[in-house]
């Protein structure tokens, strides 16, 4: 498989851990998993694959490749930013990318792709960007 196929594969990766978030809310969960360890795990997972296809993209040739790099960090950020890590990955996000029409694209595309709700753009402070549009 080639570098383009890897960086598909982990990118669908992490959105399919996003998407299994929504699911999280339904009451079905087994009474000895907590629904914060399930979350906490998935989000995990979803940034991790996010920062593994942006690590794919880094180590390519390809000059297409520059644009799939910021869409894998900007939802590398907002997936760290929802398990409130220590430092502020959205603030890092805003000095990496100066113009902010990428990070607003990408968000926009998130919502509209279910991977993530409105809620999710407020906590990240990037609901104003979602509204603007």
């Amino acid at each position: 498989m080639n570098v383009d196929g890897l960086v598909s594969v982990n990118a669908s990766r992490g959105d399919t851990e996003l998407r299994r978030l929504a699911l999280c809310g339904l009451p079905d969960l087994p009474d000895n998993i907590s629904n914060d360890q399930v979350q906490s795990t998935l989000l995990r997972n979803a940034s991790a694959y996010y920062r593994a296809a942006a690590d794919l993209v880094r180590s390519s040739t390809q000059k297409a490749a520059k644009k799939t790099l910021g869409t894998m960090l900007i939802k590398e950020a907002i997936t760290q930013c929802l398990q409130e890590q220590g430092n502020n990955p959205m603030e890092e996000l805003y000095t990496r990318f100066s113009d902010s029409a990428a990070i607003k694209a990408v968000a926009f595309d998130m919502v509209e792709d279910s991977l993530v709700t409105r809620q999710v753009l407020a906590k990240c402070n990037l609901l104003e960007l979602y509204i603007d549009t």
